[in-house]
Formats: C-alpha cells, sequence, structure tokens
C-alpha cells in the first residue's frame, strides 16, 4: 500500500483536471478516477456563519474541477463544529455551554428553507456532496431528529439512515 506522499509522488505528474472530477462533467472523460474532497480541506475559509462561506466553497470546488464532497455541519450552520462540542476539548471550554445551547436552539428552529437554499448553491453548480455531523453526548434526541430533517433538506434522503 502505498502512503499519501507515496502517492502523490506517482500522480504529480498527471494533470488534476483528469484526475479530480465526479460525474464527467461535459467535456470530460467518463471513466476518468473520481475524486472528492472534505470542505476542512480547504483553507482560508470565511468563518461559520458568513454568508460567503457555501459560495466559496461551491466557487474553490468549480475552480478546481471537484465535483463531489462532504461538508461539514460548521460550513453549513452559523456555528463552527468544534465550538459546539466536535471534539472533547472544545466541551472543556469557558462558555461552551451557552454557545451549545445557543447552537442547539438554531438548529432546533432554522427554517428547512435555509438547507434547502444551501443545497441549491450546490446543485446550481452541478455538485455533489454528502452532510457530516458529528453527533456527541450533548445532541437531544429532538436535536439529532432535525439534523436528519434538514439532510433531507439538503437533498440527501438516499444516504439519510437511521440507526435504532
Amino acid at each position: 500500500m502505498l502512503s499519501r506522499r507515496e502517492f502523490g509522488q506517482v500522480v504529480a505528474g498527471v494533470p488534476l483536471s483528469v484526475l479530480m472530477h465526479s460525474q464527467a462533467p461535459p467535456g470530460r472523460p467518463a471513466d476518468a478516477v473520481q475524486f472528492g474532497l472534505e470542505t476542512f480541506s480547504f483553507h482560508d475559509l470565511p468563518p461559520a456563519g458568513d454568508p460567503q462561506l457555501v459560495p466559496t466553497i461551491v466557487r474553490n470546488m468549480v475552480e478546481i474541477g471537484v465535483g463531489e464532497c462532504e461538508i461539514m455541519s460548521g460550513h453549513v450552520e452559523p456555528y463552527a463544529s468544534y465550538t459546539t462540542g466536535w471534539w472533547v476539548q472544545s466541551r472543556r471550554a469557558p462558555g461552551f455551554q451557552k454557545v451549545r445551547e445557543e447552537a442547539r436552539q438554531w438548529r432546533l428552529t432554522v427554517p428547512l428553507d435555509y438547507y434547502r437554499g444551501v443545497r441549491k448553491q450546490f446543485d446550481d453548480a452541478g455538485l455533489i456532496y454528502l452532510y457530516n455531523v458529528n453527533f456527541n453526548e450533548t445532541f437531544t434526541d429532538a436535536e439529532r431528529d432535525r439534523t436528519f430533517e434538514a439532510a433531507v433538506a439538503l437533498g440527501l434522503r438516499d444516504s439519510v439512515r437511521r440507526r435504532s
């Protein structure tokens, strides 16, 4: 098995446009290798809650020719993932309980049309995405249920699976 570094050396001479795309956009070969990315791969993004965050991610994906991504909840919601308990260390930070409750209330009350608006930005660019929410013990059942509703509003019907 190749390490990431060795893999990088192997593909270094192959143009990214050949390697990095999803559903063979117009003008690209259908049998090319498909790559996706995690939205945390982009640095220098606007902060969580900034209305330019999702458009920046979409623009970056289009510019580099990647058609598929996994978008973190902290890039969709106005609260960065780490501030709402994604990292155990953040759960020990001063003010965590207040921020966590604010995030919970936002998640439980935001209209589902908000998520549909995010979906439209990806759809309009012809991009495919997955939605990643890092559940932890601070999530209530209502919050978990609402997260699944958000995933459906984001257009992820086929990938939403609940565990009993």
